[in-house]
């Protein structure tokens, strides 16, 4: 309540069991108030060593003391994200202002940028 939100058109099939291709997911940005806990949507940003980045909406999870995102999908080229040991050593609050970010693994850098408010099905 009473944060900005943007909406943002869902591409793709790794959640497709919450959310289709097509949708429309509404979000805000994570903030001391409203730091993504396990069980949330949400959109992260990922940046690989060769200078990719992509962003990708899963859920986030934690099992074990370590953090994983979530796809929702039959499909399977889709598998679990394991975010690197940064994150778990955090906790799952970022510091006031800033984003949730960390290394995944040895594969690169990431950043919770958005916590999904709500979504729209297709008409």
């Amino acid at each position: 309540p009473g944060q900005p939100r943007f909406g943002l058109e869902v591409r793709g099939d790794s959640m497709d069991h919450t959310i289709k291709e097509g949708w429309i997911i509404f979000c805000v940005r994570p903030t001391a108030l409203t730091a993504p806990k396990a069980g949330d949507l949400v959109v992260v940003e990922t940046r690989a060593r060769t200078g990719d980045v992509e962003a990708t909406l899963k859920r986030l999870d934690v099992r074990d003391g370590v953090w994983w995102l979530l796809p929702e999908s039959n499909n399977p080229e889709y598998g679990p994200i394991r975010l690197g040991a940064a994150l778990a050593a955090t906790g799952a609050r970022p510091l006031p202002g800033s984003a949730l970010a960390g290394h995944i693994d040895d594969d690169g850098e990431f950043e919770i940028t958005a916590i999904v408010d709500q979504f729209l099905g297709a008409p």
